[in-house]
């Protein structure tokens, strides 16, 4: 999560959540990848994160195909997110497979630094689809 964080010049802006925490999350999110995460700020048992699915025809506004889940299990079922969770309130992640990782700050897009973690994430999952 700290290097996540640093590869974006957030270092400075870590808020790690609690794994009991919750968070709303998509139905298909697990059977399908996580294809956006969103987070507002944290209260009390709620850590503020909302996890969607990477089907753009799906409807995360209807609250039928939501649910309240803990990050763990939210973890347990797709461990590639946990890295992304310590970033701050307000963050917003594209996750188009890890070799397209697109990340906003308050409506701003957060650059990926050279040389950085995510980075090599990225680039490695686009050697690997090539």
């Amino acid at each position: 999560q700290k290097d996540v964080a640093e590869s974006l010049g957030l270092g400075d802006r870590l808020s790690f959540p609690i794994i009991w925490q919750s968070a709303i999350v998509c139905n298909q999110v697990g059977a399908r990848d996580c294809g956006v995460m969103d987070r507002a700020e944290p209260e009390d048992q709620d850590s503020g994160w909302f996890f969607g699915c990477d089907d753009p025809g799906h409807d995360h506004n209807d609250g039928g195909v939501l649910k309240r889940a803990s990050l763990y299990e939210i973890g347990c079922r797709v461990p590639g997110v946990v890295q992304f969770c310590a970033l701050p309130p307000g963050s917003n992640l594209s996750l188009g497979g890890a070799e397209k990782i697109v990340v906003c700050l308050d409506g701003h897009d957060v650059p990926i630094r050279k040389g950085s973690y995510l980075e090599r994430l990225v680039l490695q999952a686009t050697s690997a689809t090539s």
